[in-house]
């Protein structure tokens, strides 16, 4: 192509001219073609059949030929520029200028499978071992000769995948003594993490992480020594994480509670489904309401402190059993009772049911 005029006078152009000694006798006849190519230049070696007799000769052509090398690929921008660890394979879009088909998104300076969209977009596909741990990849684009190079690094954040916010299920135990000496506290729940936190009464107690469902707990003797309530929760830290619901540890009484003081219905009632209501005792976790109507036995029913609104051992208790009453006169008492055992029976309140 480059060596012949291909018209008359069909000249050759000698671009290199080299001339040497005949290796072999019929070297003369053998042109010689040779390439290294680049998709620029092209070399051709020969003496075109001319035999000088004792001494050889071969004309070596190079021809630089005409190519538009590919420009140097730059990165404008990244999406998405982050993600968080441990999450799945993804596609990641490069967008920037001089993209070329053969062009190829480079992850931390290794080739990711890349599409080619345009001249100012490519598109990657990431895989979930690439954003396995926290921290950050570069990304940069190589384009291959002629020309090409690699483009600018921009940087991709993985993420510290967030904390769940934790939840409460229940505690083992759920009360104590009070004066008690110290001991573990098991709170099991879901969602716990290595870094989650056992907080009583809102402060942080030394916690050992056994599982996502389960913590351990160290609580002191002075974390007991005062008789009433404490509010368990867990904290757990950011990224994400947030703090639990409570739920309550009682501390109970070291001796059973005092006797209760009736308040309500007494007298002549309006209806045969009345609301029991008496006063709070300090120490007490549990009420025994003991109703006779004038069938001679109506009520035996053992409440919870909370669930007759008077778990802070202050204030008045209150339940409306929904049990209908015989009509006629009627007498009514409480119990109370706690870990260390029952109190005395209230006085009777007597009423009359309509």
């Amino acid at each position: 192509i480059v060596m012949a005029q291909m018209v008359p006078p069909y000249t050759v152009r000698r671009m290199v001219h080299h001339r040497s000694r005949s290796i072999g006798n019929n070297y003369y006849y053998m042109p010689r073609v040779n390439a290294n190519w680049d998709g620029t230049k092209f070399a051709w070696a020969s003496n075109y059949g001319y035999n000088a007799g004792s001494v050889g000769y071969a004309d070596i052509y190079i021809a630089e030929l005409n190519v538009t090398n590919n420009l140097v690929p730059t990165v404008t921008s990244l999406s998405p520029t982050s993600t968080n660890a441990g999450g799945v394979a993804f596609t990641l879009t490069v967008n920037g200028t001089n993209f070329v088909s053969g062009s190829v998104v480079q992850w931390n300076s290794s080739a990711r499978t890349t599409t080619f969209v345009s001249a100012t977009q490519l598109r990657a596909t990431i895989t979930a071992a690439d954003i396995a741990t926290a921290g950050t990849a570069s990304v940069r684009v190589f384009t291959p000769a002629p020309g090409g190079g690699n483009s600018n690094a921009l940087t991709f954040t993985i993420n510290l995948a967030p904390n769940p916010v934790p939840t409460i299920a229940s505690l083992t135990p759920g009360n104590a003594t009070v004066g008690a000496a110290a001991f573990t506290l098991t709170v099991n729940g879901t969602n716990f993490v290595s870094g989650s936190v056992v907080r009583w009464n809102s402060s942080a107690r030394t916690t050992t992480f056994v599982s996502s469902t389960q913590l351990q707990a160290a609580i002191t003797a002075g974390d007991i020594a005062t008789m009433g309530t404490a509010s368990v929760t867990v904290f757990s830290p950011t990224p994400g994480g947030g703090t639990s619901g409570a739920l309550t540890f009682t501390i109970n009484s070291s001796v059973p509670p005092g006797a209760a003081t009736l308040v309500a219905p007494s007298g002549n009632i309006a209806t045969g489904t009345p609301t029991f209501t008496w006063n709070a005792v300090a120490g007490a976790t549990q009420y025994l309401l003991w109703v006779d109507d004038s069938s001679g036995g109506r009520l035996r029913t053992t409440y919870t402190a909370a669930q007759v609104g008077c778990a802070s051992g202050t204030g008045t208790c209150s339940i409306a059993p929904g049990v209908v009453l015989n009509p006629g006169a009627g007498q009514w008492w409480v119990v109370t009772s706690n870990a260390s055992g029952s109190g005395p029976w209230s006085s009777g309140m007597t009423f009359t049911a309509p």
